[in-house]
């Protein structure tokens, strides 16, 4: 099963060094839109659009991770945005952009979300915090034990 570890970061560049340094390879990088709809508490379900395909995804929080339980193809996001919108709601619309790597069995994202910041998210079959502390050497992450849309703005 497939989880997500993320941290907050604030040095983009030293972040990106230290991975080209451990030899991840660049994959690209995407402008994307996550739309959150309302889910009971531990539960997410959203539907990322990046370019011109959407997917819907549902996960859950677990030991202060992720575990990704769905992620379906979308062929039409308008219709399936106002079917969602009309039976749970609208939670939040975040904005940003991506930049995805890849190194060894991890999948390696940095998000830059408008008004929250940036992050370092690491999706796998069991995401290490060694990998984060020892590897890119960062000595005091702050980890995100909840999903986006519910952190607060950046000042």
């Amino acid at each position: 099963m497939t989880q997500e570890l993320k941290i907050r970061i604030n040095n983009l560049a030293t972040i990106e060094n230290k991975l080209k340094e451990l030899g991840a390879l660049f994959v690209k990088e995407e402008p994307f839109i996550d739309t959150y709809f309302n889910q009971p508490a531990g539960s997410v379900l959203k539907i990322v659009t990046v370019e011109h395909f959407s997917n819907l995804i549902k996960l859950e929080s677990q030991d202060g991770r992720f575990r990704v339980i769905s992620k379906t193809f979308i062929e039409n996001v308008e219709n399936e945005k106002r079917e969602l919108t009309a039976e749970l709601g609208i939670k939040s619309v975040l904005q940003g952009k991506r930049i995805y790597f890849e190194l060894e069995d991890l999948k390696i994202t940095i998000g830059l979300i408008n008004e929250l910041g940036q992050f370092l998210i690491l999706t796998g079959t069991n995401p290490s915090e060694n990998f984060i502390t020892e590897k890119l050497g960062i000595k005091n992450p702050e980890y995100i034990r909840v999903s986006f849309d519910e952190l607060r703005t950046v000042d």
